[in-house]
């Protein structure tokens, strides 16, 4: 095994195309391809994967064509990545190597052929097939969509959700894709009105899903209608979504007013117990004038949907899905709600916290090559969370490969870091750090987990060290120990920043956002950058890599308190592009905890501004010290990406209204950009939810 990206950026900077049975390399047959599949509908056959039921490897992209849905590879417009015969070409959510036109009916309607590639032709109204962008009257063609569509966003209304404003063009309706967001679709009475793989739903002819990757995250493809359904479970039936009785195959819906977020499908089982079947569990409420109904049977919260648990119920061994719980639990007693995971726990008091450090050994570098190296991590009863983390400078880049549970479940593999059950920052610079668990669904185990170290480019031998985080009880809140370290900032430093009447305005922000998710302030100490190093550190101007001024900068927390997180305050982070500023940026996704002068400890602010803005430098103090504390961001600015949280809004690239590729604050007002890990600063982005509470509160610097 490699680590990733080394190799594609090495092709892609060489402009050859793909390497032989790679992704988009030519091929005869489907042994001509490592992929496994050789699509001939392309000139010159083009090694791919159909990607219906799974997501496409790094390098490439899933985008629909009339064959179906295939894994396409990557490119850049105006780069050298296709091979001869092929152009880079848009596909809404991003680019791919396409094969050269021979005529206008490859090219869809909207456009036609010239000079071997798709041009705008006589522009298509909304619902038109289309192929690039310029062939929409609307100036967005949605390729990902079958055969292409022309169309445009339309913004959620203020009645609410599955309310939208009509603001298309022509004949056509605004319709939800999903459950979020909206676009224009032409109007329709019948199927017979719509074009070939699209369906008359609601008045407005959509696309047929082909598979589950054509529907938003949680939902599946019911292939026999074309039509995405919320939930793993089979259309209709037991644990899927559902708003009445008729969406459900028993007729039988426990909706949202009954306390199920977005309904059930269930039964009435008050007199047959069998009516359940295997999936199945009766469940008698404790109101015994009620109905016992049936609940989808579990082992896992990755059984259930993204919004519910695998839980204990009254009367009965097995567990079912149930929502979160709320302060009007549905928990079995003696078991209490856990207000920031949703989860039922066992009771007892609220607990305190310790940290115990514990090596796991050196991590030798290999001879050549990449090196990689196996540890074990052993999680006792009373632990909450732990942390691994490498040092010792070791260089080049760094990566958790493999997490295996105690039970065997494989959490997280880097080969399918985007659909592992555990998120991992996918690699890292040297030194680096790893919180587990980082979300609800996936809760501690008690026993031995099994990592994998990989490192590719090391200069030295590094150290694996687990920090494991004990409780006396539950975790409810917890208390935060800041190190403030000062450079470029006069008159502001380490001595006048207590009483400075900005900083205690931006520190009193900081901890206003903290408190929502149950953290409270603790100590607070004041650190000068050393006299003969703060000129040299007050403009960081480089970023990247373990001997940039930024990893330089936070080795200088050496000697400081261990049990807090460092914030360094400078004047300026440049980005590397004229006149670009960073704002912010964290030592890691987590950063390196109780473990100072490491490259990873700590977080580095631009606080320029803190006189004119105090509340803004706060939030991004608070922003970036989500991620080095364990926070992702709900959605990466690609609108593809999202954290693995349940409780947090997504904003999917179907929300880009002006098709630059990337979704803004803007562009996810009420899907998102109020919430303080949003991609993108905004002045009322402060909001943390209760699982994003439920990470924080697991970090080993948080205390309790």
């Amino acid at each position: 095994m490699r680590l990733p990206l080394l190799g594609a950026t090495l092709v892609t900077l060489l402009g050859c195309g793909p390497l032989p049975g790679e992704f988009g390399s030519s091929c005869a047959k489907d042994g001509d391809c490592k992929t496994g599949a050789c699509f001939s509908g392309f000139t010159g056959g083009y090694c791919s994967a159909r990607c219906e039921d799974a997501a496409c490897p790094q390098g490439t992209r899933c985008a629909a064509l009339a064959q179906g849905n295939f894994c396409l590879q990557d490119c850049a417009i105006g780069a050298l990545d296709c091979r001869s015969g092929y152009q880079c070409g848009d596909v809404g959510a991003g680019s791919v190597c396409l094969p050269d036109c021979a005529s206008d009916t490859d090219c869809g309607a909207g456009a036609r052929c010239a000079d071997k590639k798709c041009v705008a032709g006589t522009p298509g109204a909304n619902g038109a097939a289309c192929l690039l962008n310029a062939g929409c009257t609307s100036g967005r063609c949605e390729v990902s969509l079958n055969g292409g569509l022309c169309t445009e966003v339309c913004a959620q209304s203020s009645q609410g959700a599955g309310s939208f404003d009509q603001g298309c063009s022509g004949a056509s309706v605004c319709a939800a894709v999903g459950e979020v967001g909206g676009l224009c679709f032409a109007t329709c009475t019948a199927d017979a009105q719509c074009r070939s793989e699209y369906a008359c739903v609601s008045g407005a002819c959509k696309p047929k899903c082909r598979g589950s990757t054509n529907c938003p995250v949680g939902y599946s493809c019911n292939r026999s209608v074309g039509q995405c359904v919320e939930g793993s479970a089979a259309p209709r039936q037991l644990g899927a979504a559902c708003g009445a009785d008729g969406d459900c195959d028993s007729t039988y819906c426990l909706d949202p007013s009954l306390g199920f977020p977005k309904g059930i499908c269930s039964d009435d089982c008050s007199t047959n117990a069998s009516v359940c079947g295997a999936s199945g569990v009766c469940i008698v409420p404790a109101d015994t004038s009620a109905a016992s109904v049936c609940l989808q049977k579990c082992q896992s919260n990755f059984d259930c949907r993204a919004d519910y648990f695998c839980s204990a119920v009254r009367n009965s061994n097995d567990r079912v899905c149930l929502p979160r719980c709320t302060a009007v639990s549905l928990c079995v007693a003696p078991e209490v709600c856990d207000q920031y995971s949703g989860d039922c726990v066992p009771p007892g008091q609220v607990g305190t916290s310790t940290i115990e450090r514990v090596s796991l050994g050196a991590f030798p570098l290999a001879s050549s090559g990449d090196s990689f190296k196996n540890f074990s991590v052993t999680v006792p009863q009373d632990a909450v969370s732990f942390t691994l983390f490498m040092k010792g400078g070791v260089g080049g880049t760094s990566a958790v490969t493999r997490l295996t549970a105690p039970s065997g479940d494989l959490l997280f593999d880097l080969d399918n870091y985007q659909t592992s059950k555990v998120r991992i920052l996918p690699v890292n610079d040297g030194d680096f750090g790893m919180l587990f668990p980082n979300s609800p669904r996936v809760p501690i185990e008690v026993g031995t987990y099994q990592v994998t170290v990989g490192n590719s480019g090391g200069v030295k031998a590094g150290e694996v060290f687990a920090l494991l985080k004990h409780s006396t009880g539950r975790l409810t809140g917890g208390n935060l120990n800041l190190n403030f370290w000062f450079a470029g900032l006069e008159p502001l430093n380490a001595a006048s920043a207590p009483n400075d009447p900005n900083f205690k305005a931006a520190l009193e922000e900081f901890r206003t956002i903290y408190a929502t998710a149950g953290i409270a302030l603790g100590t607070v100490s004041y650190f000068d950058v050393p006299a003969g190093q703060a000129a040299a550190y007050a403009v960081i101007d480089s970023t990247d890599g373990k001997d940039s001024e930024l990893r330089k900068l936070f080795e200088l927390s050496a000697g400081a308190p261990n049990n807090a997180m460092n914030f360094f305050l400078v004047r300026e982070i440049k980005g590397g592009q004229a006149g670009f500023v960073i704002l912010g940026i964290a030592g890691g996704i987590p950063g390196i905890p109780f473990e100072q002068g490491t490259n990873a400890s700590g977080v580095a602010v631009t606080a320029q501004d803190l006189a004119q803005d105090p509340k803004s430098v706060a939030r991004t103090m608070a922003h970036e010290g989500g991620h080095w504390l364990g926070l992702w961001h709900l959605t990466e600015q690609d609108g593809q990406m999202f954290d693995p949280l349940s409780d947090t809004p997504e904003c999917p690239i179907a929300r880009d209204a002006n098709k630059d590729q990337k979704v803004t604050k803007a562009e996810c007002a009420g899907f998102g950009a109020e919430y303080l890990m949003f991609w993108e600063a905004g002045p009322t982005a402060s909001q943390l939810s209760s699982n994003q509470g439920f990470v924080l509160q697991r970090s080993p610097v948080v205390s309790q």
